[in-house]
């Protein structure tokens, strides 16, 4: 249901800015830097452009939307805040700080998104799946070429892929939205089609040597049975 406080002109361009930011995120090339401010910056760039709708309602209406998330989000912001004078690196904890706010315009952007418009969050989500299996795809095949399981420790991809840690972190992204559909339809079929991509996401998550990958998968798979399991 479309919000009485934004109008549909600028939830069509929110929703349309957050489609080509999933695609950014997801495709195996460099962050596209137009206004040449490094690699440092660029991603940081991205994520205020994509969030930038939501910045402008939220300075017309006095603020951003309110999620159950706001305490945690903010905490951690302060906590980064007060570690920050204490830094050796100040201008490599600076350019942290401020890919933090980008990413959380973002959030809060994806948040007002999916209160205006399920049909643009669940485009991106179709767009995050389909994607994200295309990557495991050619990823498994350049580790088919080099040996199944053998772990590489010079990639001949761009940063991002076979084994390195953003690509493996995407995949659990994948699953974490294939687990909140399994658990939203009902019909058999549809749940043993997305319970078998479940299953090849994780064999692929395997091969790919990321560790932290492998812990998120873990916590993922857990969360999911505690929240599935009454309790008495």
């Amino acid at each position: 249901m479309l919000s009485s406080r934004r109008s549909p002109a600028l939830v069509a361009v929110q929703g349309a800015l957050l489609i080509a930011m999933t695609v950014l995120l997801i495709q195996p090339k460099d962050v596209p830097d137009p206004l040449g401010v490094g690699s440092s910056l660029s991603w940081t760039l991205v994520c205020v452009v994509a969030a930038l709708p939501t910045l402008v309602a939220s300075t017309r209406h006095g603020g951003l939307p309110r999620t159950r998330l706001d305490p945690f989000v903010w905490l951690y912001i302060v906590c980064f805040l007060v570690v920050f004078p204490f830094s050796l690196g100040r201008n490599t904890s600076a350019l942290w700080v401020m890919s933090l706010l980008g990413n959380v315009l973002v959030f809060y952007a994806a948040a007002a998104t999916v209160r205006d418009s399920e049909v643009l969050i669940g485009v991106m989500f179709l767009i995050v799946v389909i994607g994200v299996a295309m990557l495991q795809i050619m990823a498994f095949d350049f580790h088919a070429e080099q040996g199944i399981l053998a772990r590489i420790s010079e990639y001949d991809r761009p940063e991002g892929w076979s084994g390195y840690p953003e690509l493996g972190l995407i995949v659990c992204i994948q699953i974490a939205i294939l687990i909140a559909l399994f658990k939203t339809v009902h019909a058999a079929p549809w749940r043993v089609a997305i319970g078998l991509v479940i299953a090849v996401s994780v064999v692929e998550l395997i091969f790919l040597f990321s560790r932290m990958a492998w812990v998120t998968a873990a916590a993922l798979l857990a969360v999911s049975v505690a929240a599935s399991t009454p309790i008495g």
